[in-house]
């Protein structure tokens, strides 16, 4: 690939370039290793059939006839973490940023230990450490 191609390209062509490599990479990779790489390639393919937007749930819950998600927001530059909170019909109540970060797993993750329930109205982000990270009131 030609850096300055890529370095001179806007976001979304950099993202189109980025998966393309991904997937020439497991394409080589699957000739060296006994063990599959579809699930890398089936995530490359989703990101380029939802235009390169690369976002999801990564846990919800049910509470008071409300769902509460954490939703992640993959970006070039940086992930959103959020905590939403939405009517039984799926009605967007409420959006709250948790954390913005590297778009590094590794930056991210130690945040995502579990969505808890802490009372009747009251749901939390725990960490993997065991700390709260957020809470609001569902």
């Amino acid at each position: 690939m030609n850096l300055e191609v890529f370095y001179l390209a806007d976001d979304d062509k950099k993202k189109e370039m980025i998966v393309d490599i991904i997937l020439e990479g497991v394409e080589q990779l699957s000739k060296y290793v006994s063990f599959s790489l579809h699930s890398i390639s089936d995530a490359c393919m989703k990101i380029a059939g939802n235009n390169y937007i690369n976002e999801w749930t990564w846990k919800k819950a049910k509470i008071n006839k409300k769902i509460v998600a954490i939703w992640i927001e993959h970006g070039l530059r940086e992930v959103n973490v959020f905590m939403k909170i939405s009517s039984g019909d799926g009605t967007m109540l409420k959006k709250e940023l948790i954390i913005s970060t590297l778009p590094d797993e590794w930056a991210y993750s130690q945040y995502l230990g579990k969505l808890v329930r802490i009372s009747e109205n009251l749901v939390a982000l725990i960490d993997k450490s065991g700390k709260e990270v957020m809470r609001s009131e569902v």
